[in-house]
C-alpha cells in the first residue's frame, strides 16, 4: 500500500479520514495539542508551524502523497489572532508544499469557499477569491503561493461539513436535551457531509489531477434551512430552532452572504455528494 500522510488528524475531518475504509493508503497522520488514537493509522505529535519537526516527520514517514487537514478553521479567532492565523495557515502550508515539491509527490491543499466575497454565488474555479475576513485572505493567499512553486499540487475548496460530529453533534445534542438553537436565515453554503469530502478529497488525488477543485454539493441553503432538515431527520423538535440574520450578531470575523459552490468540475470526474435530506437520514441511521 502507497503511504499517505495526513496532518490535522485530531480535526473532525481527520477523524472522518482516519476511520474511512482504505484499500490504497497506509495512513500517517499528524496532531498537535489533541492527542488521538487510531488502529489503523500511525499518528505523530507535531507543530507544523516548527521547520525542523515537521521536516523530521516527513522524512521519517516518507510519504507517496499528502492530505494537508491542518489549520486554524475558526474565522472568529483567526480574527482576532492574524499572527497566529499566518503562521498555521500559510506559512506551514507553504513549507510543507515545498516539501512536497521537493520528493515529487502530490499534496491536497484544503481551503475554503470563505475565500470568496459572497456577493456573486455560485463560485466556480475560474472566479477570483476576494476574501473579506482574515481566514479567508489567509487561505487565499495558501492557494496562490502553493500554486506558484508547485504545479502538481491540488486545491480542494470544501465548504461547511457536518456529520456525526463538529458543528452539528452540538446542534444535535442541544435539541436533545431540549434547549434551543438559533441559525442564520441569510448565510447559505452548497454543505456536504464529512464522509463525502473525504471521498472527493480520495478521488482527486487517485486521479492524479492538479489544481483548483470546488468540493461543494448539489444544493445551497441557509444555516437555519439546515437546522430544520437536521431536526427532522433525526426526529428533533423544530419549534426549538429559531432565525437569525447576520447584522443581528456581532462578531469579530465579517461574514459572507453566500459563497455557494459551483462543483460540475468535480462531478464530472465522478464527485457524487448526496442530498442534504439523504445524507442526514444515513447519518441517523448510523448513530
Amino acid at each position: 500500500m502507497k503511504k499517505l500522510l495526513v496532518t490535522g488528524i485530531s480535526s473532525f475531518l481527520g477523524n472522518e479520514l482516519a476511520m474511512y475504509p482504505q484499500q490504497h493508503w497506509k495512513i500517517s497522520g499528524l496532531f498537535h495539542k489533541k492527542e488521538v488514537h487510531f488502529s489503523k493509522v500511525d499518528c505523530h505529535r507535531c507543530d507544523i508551524t516548527n521547520e525542523v519537526e515537521l521536516n523530521q516527520i516527513f522524512n521519517q514517514t516518507q510519504p507517496d502523497a499528502v492530505i494537508h487537514l491542518a489549520a486554524l478553521t475558526n474565522p472568529n479567532y483567526c480574527e482576532l489572532h492574524p499572527e497566529e492565523s499566518f503562521r498555521v495557515n500559510v506559512e506551514a502550508t507553504i513549507h510543507l508544499a515545498q516539501l512536497c515539491e521537493k520528493a515529487q509527490i502530490p499534496v491536497v491543499f484544503t481551503s475554503t469557499d470563505l475565500v470568496f466575497d459572497g456577493d456573486n454565488a455560485p463560485y466556480d474555479e475560474k472566479d477570483e477569491p476576494m476574501p473579506i475576513m482574515v481566514y479567508g485572505r489567509h487561505k487565499a493567499k495558501a492557494e496562490q503561493q502553493i500554486l506558484a512553486l508547485y504545479d502538481k499540487a491540488i486545491i480542494a475548496r470544501i465548504p461547511l461539513i457536518f456529520g456525526n460530529g463538529g458543528f452539528m453533534k452540538n446542534w444535535v445534542e442541544t435539541l436533545k436535551n431540549g434547549g434551543t438553537l438559533t441559525a442564520f436565515t441569510d448565510e447559505f453554503r452548497t454543505m456536504i457531509s464529512a464522509t463525502k469530502a473525504i471521498e472527493g478529497l480520495l478521488l482527486l488525488l487517485e486521479k492524479k489531477l492538479k489544481g483548483i477543485w470546488h468540493l461543494g454539493g448539489k444544493e445551497s441553503i441557509s444555516r437555519y434551512d439546515f437546522a430544520v432538515k437536521m431536526a427532522v431527520a433525526f426526529n428533533l423538535p423544530k419549534d426549538q430552532i429559531f432565525p437569525s440574520i447576520r447584522e443581528k450578531v456581532e462578531m469579530p470575523a465579517a461574514r459572507p452572504a453566500d459563497v455557494s459552490l459551483d462543483s460540475w468540475k468535480a462531478y464530472e470526474v465522478g464527485f457524487d455528494p448526496m442530498r442534504i435530506s439523504d445524507s442526514l437520514k444515513k447519518l441517523n441511521q448510523e448513530i
